[in-house]
């Protein structure tokens, strides 16, 4: 892994700075931390640690924001197994558009211009994911802007940032070279 790049920094510090549509810690939700993951050990039988909700209060209103209602409507649109082949009605692409539109005329996607990242395992699908990381209360615009940033300059899957209050690894999967597989941030420290 190599050092930060800094001039991707600075371009992710902006990024940060524009998304005036990331959430509020406190006000806007409410995380309820229980402990920490430990790694997974042979034998685990998987059980939830957490006796509580990730999330215990959310504000409902944040889902009447242009993007993330347009992104909420793309969730149900796409096949979870990789190997299974999408098909993408009329109605899908409307959705599609309709997230780009409203993404692109966002302060964030003009680069004009407590915590929001955090490390967990969670249960998907009848599994454990591995332990990761996810960004919390940022925009759809925010993470769309970064990893298409991270996916367009950088020949490597993993790229290392500096923003705000945390130094991040950015992960872009690539696929067939032309198309991000999958993209995630790994947070490395606070800052």
């Amino acid at each position: 892994m190599n050092d930060s790049d800094p001039q991707l920094s600075v371009v992710a510090q902006e990024l940060w700075d524009n998304d005036v549509n990331r959430l509020q810690p406190g006000k806007d939700y409410k995380i309820s931390l229980q402990g920490k993951a430990g790694f997974a050990q042979p034998g685990n039988d998987g059980n939830d640690g957490a006796f509580l909700p990730l999330f215990a209060f959310v504000d409902e209103n944040i889902f009447k924001k242009e993007t993330f209602h347009a992104f909420i409507s793309l969730l149900d649109n796409y096949e979870s197994d990789a190997g299974e082949p999408e098909v993408v009605t009329p109605e899908e692409e409307f959705e599609i558009q309709r997230f780009l539109d409203s993404v692109m005329k966002t302060p964030i996607m003009k680069p004009d211009g407590n915590k929001h990242i955090m490390a967990l395992q969670f249960s998907w699908k009848n599994g454990i994911k591995p332990k990761g990381s996810i960004f919390i209360g940022v925009s759809p615009e925010f993470e769309f802007a970064l990893y298409t940033l991270c996916f367009l300059t950088s020949p490597n899957e993993r790229v290392k940032l500096s923003f705000s209050l945390y130094e991040v690894e950015i992960v872009c999967h690539h696929y067939n070279q032309k198309h991000i597989g999958t993209t995630y941030p790994v947070l490395i420290k606070y800052l």
